[in-house]
């Protein structure tokens, strides 16, 4: 018997009917897959059969049925079942937390749940085993004629699909028969989905777009091959799609990213002929980062919609078809829905220009489940307002513009925060983004931005991000706070969740400049961290200060003021106030050549940290903020980098210097000692001496240091810089690298390496000399093998083998992965993770 594709609209008028045509037509193809076992579709029809009879026997069979189950073949034979019983049918997931599963099964009103986790809900439960008679066996369900043909049709409520609720309270969107029939006829007509497919299912079933998912599969004669990242991680799933021979995967693209994060750079993931992404929006240079592991004739298309109205649209991107820059657009409008852009007085607008997007369509959700008020102000028969601007270009293509009530004034301005976001994503280093209008007492509402950096890109400082949006917006829509987070919070459902963003920094204007001095000062840090203004008891660090924009303010005071300072001073005067009494009195007395003290007191032994090539001890400050604030910090760094001086020329000579400074300081062990990048091996080679001595090294932590071997075989281009914020090409490997075209500026530094030290460079050019110099020092080093207690943490890009420290760290050691690139380890929010793993073995 052949299939006969399925038509909306036609003569099927229920889920449970076209399963059944499906399953008569299909009976030998596999259904329902995972890893646990499998069910054709005669045998998933049969079982499916008992479960709805035992549920629609109930004595309040017209209330809903709640089902909690995990995402396995079994699972899914329960939804199946469930929705065989004739109620409406209220999809749990398991990972929710108890309370909010009590206030979903209380606000649907459920009497009844088909689960095996009988204690997690305050209802009556039957389990799958039970369903068809209390105790009896499993295999009760694969015998017998069961049949429920208790079927409900048309605009009868399926299931009720209960959202995360912006205010808190859970919103049940009633999905009809109709809708979800419209659902699995556009995964056909859009998608090409038909029984020669296997679907990945990966989202989770219980919310739209997996239940969505769920209906492409089945209800077009596909099997459905059920995983769920949550439980069974990613870094198998690559290996289990290309097992099981899926052929379309379905992802959010926050879940895709999670993907590309753990394939290795030559993985492919073979046998998919489509990829899509839904839920939110998707940034083409993601779409790029995918097309290398897939087959060459793969298609990725991007679909959107919402419980509301299902799909939207679909935006098809065949293998030969240029990515768009920017946010992939929405797309065209999904089979049997009518998408028009109208004004705020209801009257559509021209092509190209922006208004509401409203939705008409017989395959609408049947509202919100017992909330008749909510329903009439979304709804009106076949008419859904869904309050997200948008606008169609000339190709007849829909772009989502954001939210019509998310809009907020900033300075007179009305300001979309999706249109902030939408250039934040412009930057490479920025995998996600998120801006939300805030207002902290009295202040006017400003934008708060939180980002998360690319695993594989730098870490940049929230001053270099607002320099690169005031070039591409007006002032009054550069966020004001902007926080790194290393990724964003997200619900259930695999959206950000906005709830649990952490405040943003405090935006208090505080205090203006009251002397010359400090209106000097106050415009330096302003202009080096491209903020409006700086208030007198600002902190430089909480103003989104890092190591970087230290070596650019002390630049700038050597330029307009004529006077050098150095990193020490800064974390001595760390406010405009103090950094201007500082500059006032022209000749800071005292300095250390090589020592920056980043916290002063404490009654335990002090943590000491080595700064690695060209690197100023001050960018350990991020560091010393999150250790224990009973221990004293302070960080060491080259010799006449801030100093006229002869630098060291071999990492023995650097250790030794170092070591007279740390025994004047604590004579005494234990020791405790951090290095990042070079200073990896001095802290290595200061723990030998100290043992030669007879002292107590209790703890070395090395922080992405390269071995000489290692330092070899790579060429550096000057100081580690800001983490770039446009595209650059590399080209790869040796001569070439030495070849490319910053190869000038390597050049002027490695000429000025007689000078270093005993001629100070201008600005960023003495950094530079200093790197060259301390990259040398590396190739040129020999490590002894360190028997003692130590630390290892390795960015994600560290191009070396891990395997290669075994024969230097050879005593008790943890090593430890850091999501993030070389000089992003000292840096928010990456260093958090370094400091709890330091402070839990000191």
């Amino acid at each position: 018997m052949q299939l006969a594709a399925l038509v909306v609209p036609g003569g099927t008028r229920s889920v449970t009917e076209r399963f059944r045509e499906v399953a008569d037509a299909l009976p030998d193809v596999p259904a329902l897959v995972s890893v646990e076992g499998s069910y054709t579709f005669a045998e998933a029809n049969a079982r499916s059969e008992r479960i709805g009879a035992a549920l629609g026997g109930e004595d309040d069979a017209a209330s809903p049925v709640a089902v909690l189950l995990p995402q396995t073949a079994d699972g899914l034979l329960g939804i199946l079942g469930a929705l065989k019983s004739g109620r409406p049918v209220v999809l749990l997931d398991p990972t929710l937390p108890d309370e909010k599963l009590h206030r979903i099964v209380a606000q649907a009103g459920a009497t009844v749940c088909l689960t095996d986790e009988g204690d997690r809900v305050p209802l009556r439960t039957i389990s799958p085993a039970e369903a068809l008679t209390t105790g009896s066996p499993a295999e009760a369900l694969t015998t017998g004629p069961g049949d429920a043909r208790v079927d409900r049709a048309g605009r009868e409520a399926a299931f009720i699909c209960f959202t995360s609720g912006s205010t808190g309270r859970p919103k049940g969107v009633v999905l009809t028969h109709d809708m979800l029939l419209n659902e699995a006829y556009g995964g056909r007509d859009r998608l090409g989905v038909d029984a020669g497919d296997r679907v990945a299912l990966v989202l989770p079933a219980a919310f739209m777009a997996g239940l969505t998912v769920f209906v492409f599969a089945l209800l077009n004669g596909a099997g459905l091959y059920a995983y769920d990242p949550r439980v069974r991680g990613m870094r198998n799933m690559a290996a289990w799609l290309r097992s099981v021979q899926v052929t379309t995967l379905h992802c959010t693209p926050s879940l895709l990213r999670s993907l590309l994060a753990v394939l290795a750079p030559d993985e492919r993931l073979t046998g998919l002929r489509l990829v899509t992404t839904c839920g939110e929006a998707i940034h083409g240079r993601d779409v790029t980062a995918l097309r290398p592991h897939l087959p060459a004739d793969c298609v990725y298309t991007s679909w959107s919609g919402s419980s509301e109205i299902g799909h939207l649209a679909f935006f098809p991107i065949p293998p030969g078809d240029p990515v768009p820059e920017g946010i992939v657009p929405v797309g065209f409008p999904a089979p049997g829905k009518q998408v028009t852009i109208v004004a705020e007085n209801g009257e559509p607008v021209p092509a190209g220009q922006t208004g509401e997007v409203v939705v008409t369509s017989e395959y609408l959700s049947g509202g919100y489940w017992d909330a008749p008020d909510e329903t009439a102000a979304r709804f009106s028969g076949t008419v859904y307002r869904t309050g997200d601007l948008g606008r169609f270009d000339d190709r007849g293509v829909l772009h989502l513009m954001g939210r019509r009530d998310s809009a907020v004034k900033i300075r007179g301005y009305l300001v979309e925060p999706a249109e902030v976001e939408a250039a934040l994503l412009t930057a490479p280093v920025i995998a996600e983004a998120v801006v939300v209008p805030v207002q902290q007492g009295s202040q006017p509402v400003h934008l708060a931005a939180y980002v998360a950096p690319h695993p594989t890109a730098g870490t940049p400082a929230p001053a270099t991000l607002r320099r690169f949006l005031r070039e591409r917006l007006p002032s009054w829509m550069v966020p004001t706070a902007i926080v790194v987070l290393p990724s964003l919070p997200r619900n259930e459902r695999g959206k950000v969740d906005r709830v649990a963003l952490p405040p943003p920094p405090e935006n208090d204007a505080g205090l203006p400049p009251r002397s010359h001095w400090e209106v000097i000062v106050a415009d330096l840090w302003a202009q080096v961290l491209d903020l409006e203004s700086v208030g007198v008891h600002d902190d430089f660090m909480a103003l989104g200060g890092d190591s970087l924009a230290v070596e650019e303010l002390l630049a700038a005071v050597e330029e307009r003021l004529r006077l050098r300072l150095t990193s020490a001073d800064l974390v001595a005067a760390p406010t405009v106030a103090e950094f201007a009494r500082l500059v006032s009195q022209a000749r800071p007395a005292g300095r250390h050549p090589t020592l920056v003290t980043l916290r002063a007191n404490g009654e335990r032994e002090p943590i000491f940290c080595f700064a690695g090539a060209g690197g100023l001890g001050f960018s350990f400050l991020p560091l010393a903020r999150r250790l224990p604030g009973d221990r004293p910090v302070h960080a060491l760094q080259a010799y006449g980098l801030e100093n006229r001086g002869l630098p060291d020329w071999s990492v023995g000579r650097a250790a030794r210097r170092h070591l007279a400074t740390i025994r004047k300081l604590q004579p005494r062990g234990p020791y405790h000692l951090v290095g990042h990048s070079l200073g990896g091996l001095i802290a290595l080679d200061v723990a030998h001496r100290l043992v030669a001595l007879g002292e107590e090294v209790s703890l070395v932590a090395v922080l992405d240091t390269y071995l000489p071997k290692l330092a070899k075989e790579m060429t550096f281009a000057g100081p580690v810089g800001r983490p770039e914020l446009v595209p650059v090409k590399r080209p790869k490997g040796g001569l070439l690298a030495r070849l490319r075209g910053d190869s000038r500026e390597l050049w002027s530094y490695r000429m000025r390496l007689p000078l270093a030290g005993v001629v100070p460079f201008d600005g960023i050019t003495q950094y530079g000399v200093f790197f060259e110099q301390g990259h040398l020092l590396t190739r040129l080093h020999r490590v002894r093998p360190w028997a003692g207690r130590s630390l290892l943490f390795l960015a994600e890009e560290h191009p070396g083998d891990p395997a290669a420290w075994g024969g230097v760290l050879t005593g008790d050691l943890d090593i430890h992965r850091v999501g993030c690139d070389h000089p992003s380890v000292l840096r928010e929010p990456h260093v958090e993770s370094v400091a709890s793993a330091i402070a839990k073995a000191l």
